[in-house]
């Protein structure tokens, strides 16, 4: 299970089949934290964050950079979503081009049955690219909000897209 979101938070952002259990996600929602998210906070506010939500009362202004917040910033009014969508569709991203596979003790395996359709490759990337561009835009209003609350967030140093060292996903075939 990953330390910021969890499968129920992934199936509340995107329909998701019932049959899919934390064994299937877990990986990519960890993944998604450690190779998007903590590259783009940066290690001490990764760590801050982390530890914060671990604790049975988390302080607020790290549950308002998981949750989002509406906050005032010179005259405007601003609502931020949140990490957990950022989190949660890099997870998406991650997990799509093995959606219909297995791991067994043969190998690796393709899930089929009579009564479904293998998805073009095609689609699976235009999957995969949705959910890497919501991410990106949700990645980029936590950059915004940091930015814009960085004497809160005092281990914020700097443009967090700037040094983000997250993988691209691609599926060939």
């Amino acid at each position: 299970m990953g330390d910021i979101i969890n499968i129920s938070d992934l199936k509340d952002l995107k329909d998701l089949s019932v049959n899919i259990d934390n064994a299937q996600l877990d990986p990519h929602i960890k993944q998604a934290e450690l190779f998007d998210i903590k590259p783009f906070l940066g290690a001490a506010l990764y760590r801050a964050f982390i530890t914060a939500l671990a604790l049975d009362s988390p302080t607020q202004i790290y549950l308002d950079l998981l949750n989002g917040v509406e906050y005032t910033y010179g005259t405007d009014t601003i609502k931020f979503e949140g990490l957990k969508y950022a989190v949660g569709y890099f997870a998406l991203a991650r997990y799509l081009p093995f959606a219909n596979t297995a791991s067994t003790k043969y190998g690796i395996k393709i899930k089929d049955s009579l009564n479904s359709t293998e998805p073009s490759t095609k689609q699976i990337q235009m999957q995969i690219d949705q959910a890497r561009s919501a991410a990106q835009f949700y990645l980029n209003e936590a950059n915004q909000f940091l930015t814009e609350k960085k004497t809160t967030y005092t281990l914020w140093k700097c443009d967090g897209l700037k040094r983000k060292g997250g993988a691209n996903l691609s599926v060939v075939g």
